[in-house]
């Protein structure tokens, strides 16, 4: 659930629910410059909306951008990996939105990326998101 408060903290303004039908857990939000608001955080579900389906039983790290007042998800993506993570912060850039959090994976699924190899438990990652 996202929610949010009059800023005195007397007034629900708004309240959604984002996720699918497994364990979804949002970790970060951050007001993006064109004033829509960037939600992470991690998903089980097959059928998190928006976005790509996660295979049965893996966890991946999801963006999702959602209209300011909360009524609408314009967009949502997954990191493809085949692990668990975590994201762990997001910085929204004039190219895209560059996220970075580590993940206990076999694999991140990103053929342009520097380094493409895991070489421990848990590994970091950064990724810019267009």
């Amino acid at each position: 659930m996202l929610a949010k408060l009059s800023p005195d903290g007397s007034q629900l303004v708004f309240s959604t629910l984002l996720g699918g039908g497994d364990l979804d857990r949002g970790s970060r939000i951050r007001p993006a410059s064109d004033g829509t608001l960037l939600l992470a955080g991690t998903t089980g579900s097959t059928d998190f909306p928006g976005a790509p389906p996660a295979p049965t039983g893996m966890q991946r790290q999801f963006v999702a951008r959602l209209s300011m007042n909360g009524s609408e998800l314009l967009e949502s993506t997954q990191l493809n990996a085949s692990g668990t993570g975590s994201i762990s912060d997001m910085l929204t850039l004039p190219r895209g939105i560059m996220v970075s959090g580590s993940l206990n994976a076999a694999t991140l699924v990103a053929p342009d990326a520097a380094l493409n190899t895991p070489v421990g438990d848990n590994d970091g990652f950064i990724a810019l998101l267009s």
